[in-house]
């Protein structure tokens, strides 16, 4: 019987080793996750930094672009204000040469 329990000792001491080298790679791997996911944390914190960097750009572009239309747009309207304005002229001189 004695032989009976020490062999059943040595077999749950052998698991229980087992167990804990299973446990402690277990740890490690945990710990590999666990940079990992640090390491993807602050690329996507970069990414999004910059990607805020660059909508932030676009809007800047965008609104430059409207203020450049906008001016380009009302010098368009003087011309064609001061064009209407040589166009009456040049009539009443044809007009007047006609006559």
């Amino acid at each position: 019987m004695d032989d009976k329990l020490f062999d059943l000792m040595t077999k749950m001491y052998n698991e229980m080793q087992g167990m804990k080298s299973d446990i402690q790679g277990m740890k490690s791997d945990m710990e590999r996750l666990e940079s990992k996911v640090d390491t993807l944390s602050n690329q996507f914190i970069q990414f999004e930094n910059n990607m805020t960097r660059k909508v932030d750009a676009l809007f800047d572009a965008r609104e430059a672009g409207i203020d450049k239309e906008t001016e380009i747009s009302t010098g368009l309207q003087r011309v064609e204000s001061k064009v209407d304005k040589l166009e009456l002229k040049v009539l009443r001189h044809n007009l007047v040469q006609c006559q």
